[in-house]
């Protein structure tokens, strides 16, 4: 079970809780290891690549913020002052799980702790242990709801069962949609918005070209880790929902499985492809037409998805196809336009009206021109940027 421990509070104004001018410098401690380390830098490039707000290596900064694996998930509520800890033990290394704590330390609170979440969700007091119902108080939010709406796909948004005694569900929205809460690796769009609101970052976050790729990027051939939206077969054949038992009766139906069980399959009140059974020819659905019992469906093939849907994606060891937006070198340093440093390598080399990160020599890595000289960006690992772009929502 994953859990997430109660961010800590402190009674300050809002405006005492944000990051100055959205610049953080944090510290990663040497006891995570390569694995682990590696999923608090994804989570960075996350933030980097939709919102404004930057993670830069501490140096003599008098707030910052430590990465430490003490015991349990946890942060404090916005900026503390001063060195302040951010916890992840080894049930926290996920990239939801580490956003979402983050989301904590640049100020932002629990979701379903909102005074107005029992218009939304019920909680099952009768399965939380007396010791875990702490976790489902409410209260006012320093921030407010900076006008968005409640929002079931928020990382800030405990899953159906968090803190159960008894594996069933503890919180359940009002339409009794368990499968709305499930485990997320991605901000909501609502996420992005309060992170782009709060620090002025100039952009909304509601903009289609800032979500993750829209769950078009995966890696394996069967398409095990497909989340789009494709509902059509490659013959036009419209999807059947999967939790429909007309006009095929099939084995992936709601009423004769567990609905948390399929979620984790991908699977819900939804009509779209999946591949729940690892079938060779890739994502297929259940169709409508009584005289076709199924079909597989056209998503594209691996490379064509990523390349076109995800820019933190790329294939070559050394970032010489890396179409990514971070625009800052390992050492914090802010990257200039490639039309001002002097590069005239045209559009081929990602043109140049922009400071993103690239390699047009095929250096060693991904790079960029600063003012100091130039600089190797953090974009990660190939594989490793790739096997990440799995969705876990539905």
């Amino acid at each position: 079970m994953r859990f997430i421990f109660k961010a800590s509070h402190k009674v300050r104004r809002s405006d005492d809780l944000l990051w100055e001018n959205g610049i953080v410098p944090y510290v990663i401690d040497e006891t995570f290891d390569p694995t682990a380390k590696n999923v608090i830098l994804e989570a960075f490039r996350h933030f980097h690549e939709r919102t404004c707000v930057r993670f830069v290596h501490h140096t003599d900064e008098n707030d910052y913020l430590i990465f430490q694996t003490l015991e349990g998930c946890w942060s404090s509520i916005g900026r503390d002052g001063g060195p302040q800890i951010l916890s992840l033990d080894d049930d926290c290394e996920t990239l939801g799980i580490v956003i979402h704590e983050i989301m904590h330390a640049l100020g932002f609170e629990h979701e379903h702790s909102r005074r107005d979440r029992d218009k939304y969700v019920t909680i099952h007091w009768e399965n939380i242990g007396d010791e875990d119902e702490y976790n489902f108080d409410t209260y006012d939010h320093k921030l407010g709801p900076l006008g968005a709406p409640y929002d079931y796909n928020s990382l800030l948004h405990y899953f159906a069962t968090a803190f159960s005694s008894n594996d069933k569900p503890t919180i359940v929205p009002k339409n009794g949609d368990v499968y709305l809460l499930v485990d997320r690796n991605y901000f909501s769009k609502w996420d992005l918005f309060k992170i782009n609101k709060v620090y002025n970052c100039g952009m909304t976050g509601l903009e289609e070209k800032l979500l993750p790729g829209d769950g078009e990027c995966y890696i394996d051939t069967m398409a095990r880790d497909y989340r789009g939206e494709v509902s059509k077969t490659k013959d036009g054949k419209t999807c059947q929902n999967w939790f429909s038992l007309s006009p095929h009766q099939h084995p992936y139906t709601g009423q004769q499985n567990d609905e948390l069980r399929l979620a984790n399959l991908g699977l819900g009140n939804h009509n779209w492809c999946r591949n729940p059974d690892d079938d060779s020819e890739g994502a297929w659905c259940f169709t409508t037409d009584p005289d076709v019992r199924y079909g597989y469906c056209d998503i594209g093939s691996t490379e064509e998805n990523c390349a076109a849907e995800s820019s933190e994606c790329y294939q070559k060891p050394d970032g010489s196809d890396y179409r990514g937006m971070v625009s800052i070198t390992e050492d914090g340093e802010p990257c200039i336009r490639w039309a001002d440093s002097g590069w005239t390598l045209g559009h081929e080399y990602g043109g140049s009206g922009h400071n993103y990160c690239r390699n047009p020599d095929d250096d060693s890595t991904a790079w960029c021109n600063t003012e100091s000289g130039f600089g190797y960006c953090d974009i990660g690992h190939a594989n490793y940027n790739c096997a990440n772009q799995y969705i876990s929502f539905l």
